[in-house]
């Protein structure tokens, strides 16, 4: 597969992640802008679906796709590792270099909008489809490593 030849899951230089989700994906190459990623595959469900599995709204595999449908990639059986795509601080969107969108076939794609490095990290502003909660508090710069070493 040609993305698995481009992109890797790593373990992050975020400091601050949960214990049990420690996870980035990271560059092995050269990536241009514009380069399509990354496709968020998961369990498509409904807004109710989603209200039962996740009441308080916390899951941080479940994105709005089209409308009332959501897709959960919990289940790490259905998912690939677009999971562990990590978010900027929503105060520090400019250190985003993917964007998140919803591409013609109905699906959520990461895109790159610029250029990327070999060993960085993929980070996306997630804007309002992620919520930071309490103790998510530190700032991704002082976070982020500049980059990793493969």
């Amino acid at each position: 597969n040609k993305r698995n030849r481009m992109l890797l899951v790593h373990k992050s230089g975020i400091r601050g992640l949960a214990p049990d989700y420690p996870w980035g994906v990271f560059t092995r190459v050269f990536v241009p802008i514009h380069t399509k990623l990354l496709i968020y595959h998961g369990e498509c469900i409904t807004r109710r679906e989603r209200k039962w599995r996740d009441p308080l709204g916390v899951n941080p595999y479940v994105f709005q796709g089209n409308g009332n449908m959501f897709v959960d990639a919990s289940d790490a059986e259905l998912a690939d590792m677009a999971r562990f795509v990590n978010c900027t601080r929503p105060d520090e969107s400019h250190l985003a270099n993917t964007r998140m969108d919803i591409n013609s076939d109905g699906q959520l794609q990461f895109t790159a909008v610029r250029d990327v490095l070999p060993g960085h990290e993929i980070l996306c502003d997630y804007g309002q489809l992620y919520e930071w909660r309490e103790g998510e508090d530190k700032k991704t710069t002082d976070r982020l490593p500049l980059g990793v070493h493969l």
